[in-house]
């Protein structure tokens, strides 16, 4: 018993040792927390003052690059090469009301004129995060949002400096600054006088660069030294100077400032129709040699510039001008469409669906028309058409049946759908029904909707079409066809009254689709490395003018790529070929290369610059806009 006694006695005294030994463990380790925390606080005012001292250095290093680029702002250095300093200047009031005059600075370029608009209605609902105007530029049609520290209020004394230092453009944006001076009835609003002692240091510090201009009109001949040919080339000097001469466009959906009804709208403005560019091109003699050389002074010489930094995050789209359905082309007068007794069925009324339906009632033809929106029926119906409430009703009324709509999956709506096509074929004691299929869409989609329209006693044709809004108005249209002969026969005098050129291409479905592709994937290639080679010639300095010209000369003088590149040339954009609709083409032509295990790197990579425009808001422009996506790479 006694033993056991002694044996705890030990166990209790180990125990007490190993607790004071943990115990001082313990005691040793907050001290030295207490000594590390202590040293950090100690070194917190250390670290702000070298921080200060760090910002104080660079702002040292800023004020004396900003010295040295002040002096030196006279020289013709190129503004990439300068140094890469962000000046602010600050505006006299920050309380701007729309039709002020003002002097607005964008990034890369010299202060420029402007005028303070109302904001586009698609830009309203985006508030910006800094205090911003919508500042209408002079000279170049454009407009953008500019921060309230980048803008100062017009004066006189302005005008007076600068000078011969000013480059062309700033030039003629200062005229038409003067001009709508004495145009406008409104006086400008008096400035205060810090925008007087900020006017100085404006001309200082932005000195002459290249315009803030999105869109270059003025697309005049450039006039360089003479080239001395040698003795086997003969050069005749053109007797008078092509000029492409520019005009305003006004649309009722015109951005206009309160203060002046009939100012210059804040959209860009575009070449008449009957100046296009290959009417130009045309008109020149065509054994001229025109080799412009750029003069030393590089003042002389007006580029069609279009830098990433004067283009704004989205280019709006120009006003598309309602379809005058009154008005016969005149390729359709030359026609003599004689129109068949069949009654004739119309879904969708698009653009390309307005045209063809307008030549289809100017050809005589007996048309029930449908439209998801109900509005552009009625003016159909005034000139002449029947109405259907649904699809399935235009089928009724009708023995053949044409639907052209924007993709595979609003045609499978149109004919799978609720009062669609199939429901009213199966419910019709008629059989024989025609269904014309004009629809771009996949070659699967075509074939389970032949497949729908033939087990329901119809006859289903595919006739894609190739071509634009203006081909479609005036009745010139490429349609290439498979499925049905004896539709396709039917549909003569229709085909007749749409477009120059029907084909039929087989009985078999769905050739015509595959084909279709296949031409839209080629054509947009085309148009994206079109667009790539202006790109190309502006970054190179060269002139997009003369380039079009040389092309003329070329095997490449062809319409499709004169035209488009004219648009690119004049930043004409409107819609005629939807940039969204060839995007879509190049996307399903890529598909179907994928199904047949085919690799299709140049219509890939053509594919992801369309991508990129669209990314950039250029779905709904014209296809030429894919230009934009090649200046944003």
């Amino acid at each position: 018993m006694e033993g056991r006694i002694d044996a705890l006695e030990n166990k209790v005294g180990h125990a007490e040792e190993r607790v004071y030994s943990v115990k001082e463990q313990l005691e040793e380790r907050v001290s030295v927390v207490e000594q590390r925390i202590e040293g950090r606080v100690s070194d917190v005012p250390k670290q702000i003052e070298q921080q200060i001292d760090d910002r104080v250095s660079e702002s040292a290093k800023e004020v004396d690059a900003l010295k040295k680029f002040v002096a030196t702002a006279g020289s013709n250095t190129d503004a990439e090469a300068r140094p890469n300093i962000i000046y602010y200047i600050k505006m006299s009031a920050s309380n701007f009301e729309v039709g002020d005059l003002v002097w607005a600075k964008m990034k890369g370029f010299p202060a420029w004129p402007g005028r303070i608009i109302k904001p586009p209605i698609n830009e309203t609902s985006r508030k910006p995060k800094k205090e911003k105007h919508c500042v209408y530029f002079f000279g170049s049609d454009n407009h953008a949002w500019i921060e309230d520290d980048n803008i100062v209020s017009h004066t006189d004394s302005m005008l007076e400096t600068g000078g011969k230092k000013r480059s062309a453009a700033l030039r003629k944006a200062v005229e038409d600054l003067l001009n709508y001076i004495k145009t406008n009835a409104k006086k400008d609003k008096p400035s205060t006088s810090k925008a007087d002692e900020t006017n100085s240091q404006v001309e200082k510090d932005f000195p002459r660069s290249k315009s803030p201009q999105l869109v270059n009109n003025d697309a005049k001949k450039r006039i360089g030294k003479k080239v001395q040919p040698s003795k086997k080339v003969k050069v005749i000097q053109p007797s008078k100077k092509v000029k492409v001469m520019k005009t305003r466009k006004t649309s009722p959906s015109v951005r206009e400032s309160d203060d002046d009804e009939s100012s210059v709208s804040p959209k860009r403005s575009r070449l008449n129709n009957t100046d296009e560019y290959p009417a130009v091109l045309a008109s020149a003699p065509p054994n001229i040699i025109h080799s412009p050389i750029p003069p030393s002074d590089n003042v002389c010489r007006l580029r069609q510039s279009f830098s990433i930094l004067d283009r704004p995050g989205y280019v709006e789209r120009p006003p598309t001008p309602p379809l005058d359905i009154e008005s016969v082309s005149e390729a359709l007068k030359i026609k003599n469409v004689k129109p068949t007794d069949k009654k004739i069925g119309f879904l969708g009324l698009g653009k390309i669906g307005q045209g063809i339906v307008k030549n289809l009632l100017h050809s005589g033809h007996q048309v029930t028309v449908w439209n998801r929106t109900p509005q552009k029926v009625e003016n159909f119906v005034r000139a002449g058409a029947q109405s259907g409430m649904t699809p399935g009703d235009v089928i009724a009324a009708s023995d053949i049946t044409f639907c052209c709509v924007s993709d595979s999956k609003a045609a499978k709506a149109i004919v799978f759908g609720n009062c669609g096509v199939l429901k009213e074929l199966k419910n019709c004691y008629v059989e024989g029904k025609g269904y014309v299929e004009m629809t771009s869409i996949d070659p699967e989609t075509s074939q389970s909707i032949a497949e729908a329209i033939t087990s329901n006693g119809g006859k289903y044709l595919e006739a894609p079409i190739n071509g634009s809004k203006t081909e479609a108005e005036e009745g010139t249209l490429f349609i290439l066809a498979a499925g049905d002969k004896s539709l396709f026969k039917a549909c003569e005098s229709c085909f007749h009254a749409m477009g120059s050129h029907a084909y039929f291409l087989s009985n078999e479905i769905p050739n015509g689709s595959k084909m279709n592709l296949i031409i839209s994937m080629l054509r947009g290639t085309i148009y994206g490395a079109l667009s790539e080679a202006m790109v190309l010639v502006e970054k190179a300095e060269l002139s997009q003018e003369d380039f079009l010209r040389f092309l003329s000369f070329t095997s490449l003088n062809c319409e499709a790529v004169l035209g488009k590149g004219s648009c690119i040339l004049l930043r004409k954009f409107s819609a005629d070929t939807a940039l969204k609709y060839a995007q879509k083409e190049l996307e399903l032509a890529l598909k179907m290369g994928h199904n047949l295990q085919l690799p299709m790197p140049v219509a890939a990579a053509a594919n992801e610059v369309y991508k990129h425009a669209k990314i950039l808001r250029c779905y709904d422009q014209d296809v030429s806009a894919v230009y934009m996506a090649n200046c944003d790479s």
